[in-house]
């Protein structure tokens, strides 16, 4: 790991930081590559990526704060500082659906074919962030004998209360599991049978993935005998599993969702991007 990528004059530019820039820049140029894919406006997909991002560094900012609240409590301000990391993908996944789906249902809109678009650009920003936690020597796994264990700085997790040696790679374990899911839900959206369907695929795919990365991790927050992501990775899972069964409805896939260019609307058309088989 190397917390500090280098240093400025005495200002240091940390790894988290600069990989997670990096993770937003990927999720974007996947959003504009379905953009081409689709035909769709790359300024109007870019805008709509740029608000799911946005949205997640809040949401999942927040939920790190309501994780570690007597912190927070005594630096208030530092709530403000992300550049030595402290987020929560679980918090912003969450915020972002539930901020976008209110916001939807006031003006009385289906948000779910907005969802199954977002599926792609959210799971690339989702993996490769995992390096930067990886860089930073945050969500480090359990201890083990594998032989890819890694072995952190005793300065980092020593005084942490934890002990030193080989432990689980878990940021490696989800980055490659999200890329599987995310071949999976790319492959899928061009013949989505219903609205929703990308978007429940990826809530029953990760929760699956977090439960059992959880499994490798150090445990924190142990609420009868499974740790508080583990709890929420159950309800999305299970959340995806109404969803594609149809409990909530199954309805007509829009294409529409973003406006077109021009030049490629025909041959959207011909090639039956507009249509959801059979």
């Amino acid at each position: 790991m190397h917390q500090v990528l280098f240093d400025i004059g005495g200002f240091k530019i940390y790894s988290y930081g600069a990989l997670l820039a990096l993770s937003f820049f990927l999720a974007n140029q996947f959003g504009l590559y379905l953009a081409r894919r689709f035909g769709y406006n790359e300024a109007a997909v870019e805008e709509s990526v740029m608000w799911c991002i946005l949205l997640g560094i809040a949401g999942s900012r927040l939920g790190f704060v309501i994780q570690f609240p007597e912190h927070y409590l005594k630096m208030p301000l530092q709530i403000f500082n992300l550049r030595e990391g402290g987020l929560t993908i679980m918090g912003g996944v969450l915020f972002t659906v539930a901020f976008q789906w209110f916001r939807f249902w006031r003006k009385g809109k289906s948000v779910l074919n907005l969802f199954d678009f977002w599926a792609g650009p959210l799971l690339v920003g989702m993996a490769f962030g995992r390096l930067g936690c990886l860089a930073h020597g945050c969500c480090y796994g359990d201890l083990t004998s594998l032989p890819w264990g890694i072995t952190y700085p005793d300065n980092v997790l020593v005084p942490a209360g934890q002990l030193a040696g080989p432990r689980h790679p878990s940021q490696i374990y989800e980055l490659a599991a999200d890329l599987v899911l995310l071949w999976w839900i790319t492959r899928q959206l061009p013949r989505l049978r219903f609205a929703g369907q990308n978007f429940y695929t990826f809530m029953l795919g990760y929760g699956v993935i977090r439960y059992l990365d959880e499994m490798t991790r150090f445990k924190e927050s142990i609420v009868a005998g499974q740790t508080i992501y583990q709890w929420v990775s159950i309800a999305m899972a299970v959340v995806g599993v109404l969803g594609l069964l149809g409990l909530f409805g199954k309805p007509p896939v829009d294409r529409e969702i973003f406006p077109r260019e021009a030049s490629a609307a025909p041959a959207a058309a011909a090639a039956g991007i507009g249509v959801a088989p059979n």
